[in-house]
């Protein structure tokens, strides 16, 4: 290999490490099936970019209320924030789609149980599918991606593609 791929190689290397490691979650899409936009806030470029600290409480909503009740309980600490994706089905078409929230980080909480549990005893139906994410603005999932959906964060597509990048450097 000459110095100029060698470079590049290094210089990726560098990138994707200081990206993977920094990157934190100022942010996630938050919002219910009545926001216009929520069911794919990419393909509509949803205005309701949010940081989660600025999140202001809507009782109307389960996943709203946890979000303030944990934030609440954190108190003024360095509060860590995970993003969530949860797909409700309900006999009540209006409760029924996806709903997007910021979730205080707590490693001792699974966020995914407690939104499944409050939407069911908030009476807004079954959780079809929830993820959790802990990159800025990663619960962007559609109905349909959601159904398919891994542990899928910006580090490990990044990842992907510098690896795929190296073997298609070595390779040719």
């Amino acid at each position: 290999m000459d110095a100029t791929v060698n470079q590049f190689l290094a210089v990726s290397i560098l990138f994707c490490f200081s990206v993977g490691f920094t990157w934190a979650v100022n942010g996630c899409y938050n919002c219910s099936p009545e926001d216009k936009g929520c069911d794919d806030p990419i393909k509509s470029e949803m205005s309701v970019y949010e940081t989660c600290s600025d999140v202001r409480p809507n009782e109307t909503f389960p996943h709203a209320r946890i979000f303030m009740q944990q934030r609440t309980r954190a108190g003024s600490e360095d509060v860590k924030y995970i993003c969530a994706t949860i797909q409700i089905s309900s006999s009540d078409i209006r409760k029924t789609g996806l709903y997007r929230t910021c979730l205080v980080k707590n490693p001792s909480e699974d966020g995914c149980d407690i939104l499944k549990t409050e939407f069911k005893e908030q009476g807004f139906g079954d959780s079809v599918k929830c993820t959790i994410c802990d990159e800025h603005y990663c619960n962007f999932l559609t109905e349909e991606t959601i159904q398919n959906s891994g542990k899928m964060t910006f580090s490990s597509v990044l990842l992907y593609t510098f690896i795929s990048m190296l073997f298609v450097t070595c390779v040719f």
